[in-house]
């Protein structure tokens, strides 16, 4: 299941990305596109590629700036470990019923364990 705090990540990292592609192009330095130093690159052709990145960022910022915009509140990462009155005031009383429950906390550890063994660190 893909969550939104999983296309924030996804989506920043990307942007970071397209960042580093730009500034090592410029440096013309092609380790992280191999297939561009094969070949000969005229400054123009930088430019080119450039732009179009710088394109891509833009046209992603626009097009998906309800998740730039989206805030990740400490409650929607571990409900167990926050303070339900940082929370918005109508799941305040959700989020205590849900810290007092032992059962839904051993539920969480567990899939949160199975989560992170997943990940290639």
């Amino acid at each position: 299941m893909i969550t939104l705090i999983d296309c924030k990540r996804v989506r920043r990292a990307f942007v970071e990305k397209l960042n580093m592609f730009q500034i090592n192009l410029k440096r013309r330095q092609y380790d992280n596109i191999p297939e561009l130093a094969e070949i000969d690159l005229c400054q123009n052709g930088i430019v080119v590629y450039c732009n179009h990145l710088s394109v891509m960022k833009n046209d992603l910022e626009i097009r998906f700036s309800d998740l730039f915009d989206f805030t990740i509140e400490p409650w929607m990462i571990d409900p167990f470990d926050c303070d339900p009155l940082s929370a918005h005031e109508n799941i305040q009383e959700e989020i205590i019923e849900i810290k007092c429950n032992d059962e839904l906390q051993i539920k969480f550890k567990e899939k949160l364990c199975v989560h992170f063994g997943n990940q290639t660190l």
